[in-house]
């Protein structure tokens, strides 16, 4: 679902299948709802047989997965607990918990986009928040963007793109 305050950048999105980057950063204000377009678009692109106004059928079989959070050409990758540590090894104070998006997750992608596709199809890979990786994690994905997979898209989710990554995906802006 996406909300009407985001039909322009739907109707862009549509636009852009035709010619689709591989890569792509919707940015903005935290809430106002760039996760569920991003998830929204997500369904459209594996989705086997959208609807003419672009969205997903929720029908056929990839809708079904992707409802369950199961679809095989699909990964969603989030902010992890990472614990720290002090000189001795010592679990740091809980205000020194950092959520981040590691370099192990990131890595996790190289298998996942040099595989081919279970439905023959479109892989879309989510990271939200984008800003949260750290610079281990965003220079490898980094690696894996500069060769990319043919019908692989990532969307890039981030209230903060000044400190998102050190490349700059398309942005989500009007032709």
């Amino acid at each position: 679902m996406y909300y009407p305050w985001h039909s322009d950048q739907w109707q862009y999105l549509l636009r852009l299948k035709q010619r689709m980057p591989h890569a792509l950063l919707l940015q903005g204000c935290a809430g106002i709802g760039k996760l569920d377009l991003a998830h929204e678009f997500a369904q459209a692109m594996l989705c086997e047989s959208p609807q003419d106004n672009g969205h997903a059928c929720g029908q056929c079989q990839a809708c079904s997965w992707y409802a369950q959070g199961g679809h095989p050409d699909f990964r969603l990758f989030r902010t992890r607990i990472a614990e720290r540590t002090d000189r001795r090894g010592r679990k740091a104070d809980e205000q020194k918990t950092q959520y981040i998006i590691s370099v192990a997750q990131v890595r996790e992608l190289a298998d996942f986009v040099n595989m081919s596709t279970h439905r023959h199809g479109n892989r879309v890979i989510l990271i939200h928040p984008a800003e949260s990786m750290n610079p281990q994690a965003a220079n490898s994905l980094l690696k894996i963007l500069e060769e990319p997979a043919p019908n692989t898209l990532f969307i890039l989710v981030s209230h903060q793109p000044q400190t998102a990554s050190p490349y700059n995906p398309q942005p989500l802006s009007q032709d």
